[in-house]
């Protein structure tokens, strides 16, 4: 049976998520069911390296926090304040408004995320604006 997923989890991951550990030098990795792979720049390709994956789990290495990305065609929702429903729900088409929504940690997994993000966006502006309703 295979526990890939199971380690994936335990380092707060999911399968086939991209991920930065920090080391001397900081590089990008992924998990799959085959392993935990490292992405060379040099090949131009992910290189298997498991060895890696013990010095994760003893916290000789650290992941490097980043926001979570949608993969491509996956739904994801964005806080709108605007909105009835306080989101927008769309589908990663990899184009520049997802790229903008990633950069600005709008990407959301759940409609909650984007609701809680939404009405900190409101508390903000009712404060910058000196309201108190």
């Amino acid at each position: 049976m295979n526990k890939m997923a199971d380690f994936a989890k335990l380092l707060g991951k999911e399968l086939d998520e991209e991920f930065i550990v920090k080391a001397e030098e900081d590089f990008k990795c992924k998990m799959t069911n085959r392993g935990l792979f490292v992405y060379s720049s040099v090949a131009r390709c992910w290189v298997e390296q498991n060895n890696l994956l013990y010095d994760l789990i003893s916290g000789k290495y650290k992941i490097k926090k980043t926001p979570w990305r949608a993969k491509k065609l996956e739904v994801y929702y964005v806080p709108d304040p605007a909105m009835g429903e306080m989101y927008r729900k769309t589908k990663n088409v990899i184009c520049n408004e997802d790229n903008v929504s990633y950069i600005r940690g709008l990407m959301c997994k759940t409609p909650e995320q984007a609701i809680e993000i939404a009405k900190a966006m409101i508390k903000l502006a009712r404060e910058m604006q000196g309201l108190d309703y």
